[in-house]
């Protein structure tokens, strides 16, 4: 049936995207939002030589849209996956930027550990988005992945964040501090850069 309408073509024992999927699938905003922040991840990319993370919040989880690397750190997210938004830099970026009731919603469920220094306690998340909020920068300190830290800044169209960037790196490479300004610079970059009258922010 998917084949039939054209969602799916097959190529002997093998099935690929078809030409309806990629249709439909180019036209969804997330591929906007990630065609036009990719210009900006590139050039954070060739600033830090690290790993350049580009991400939005879907749900409990953040969905990665694009994932850049030099190949030199191993990072656990990959394009088109998720991970909980508590436990990483982005996912915590776009979190201080919610409203109150999906901040709440998100604090009323358990917050999973990944490693021992994420958060699993509530206040202690609450108290750490009320924080970026005022810094306009949120941290990953090892809490998705052992040996691996992130600094991440929201993508903000006025007061709502539709996106965040984060920049990951050893966590034997320093405290992070000479990345903030690089990615704070991306984040300003790709929301001038957002094709507002081709984006349904209401879905993002």
């Amino acid at each position: 049936m998917l084949v039939e309408l054209g969602a799916i073509e097959r190529s002997g024992t093998e099935y690929r995207m078809g030409a309806v999927m990629f249709s439909y699938g180019s036209r969804s905003p997330e591929v906007a939002l990630r065609d036009a922040a990719l210009t900006h991840l590139e050039s954070l990319l060739l600033q830090t030589r690290q790993v350049v993370h580009f991400a939005v919040l879907r749900k409990q989880d953040v969905l990665y849209l694009e994932r850049l690397s030099t190949g030199l750190v191993i990072s656990p997210a990959t394009v088109g996956g998720c991970m909980p938004a508590h436990l990483t830099g982005v996912g915590k970026a776009l979190l201080a930027y919610a409203s109150t009731e999906t901040i709440n919603r998100y604090l009323d469920r358990r917050l999973i550990a990944r490693t021992e220094a994420s958060i699993t306690n509530p206040d202690s998340l609450r108290h750490e988005l009320a924080h970026i909020r005022n810094q306009g920068v949120a941290f990953d300190r090892a809490e998705a992945a052992r040996g691996l830290h992130c600094v991440a800044a929201p993508v903000r169209i006025g007061g709502h964040a539709v996106a965040a960037v984060s920049v990951a790196y050893p966590s034997n490479a320093g405290s992070g501090q000479a990345l903030i300004e690089p990615v704070r610079t991306a984040a300003t970059r790709i929301a001038r850069s957002l094709p507002l009258d081709e984006l349904d922010l209401g879905s993002l």
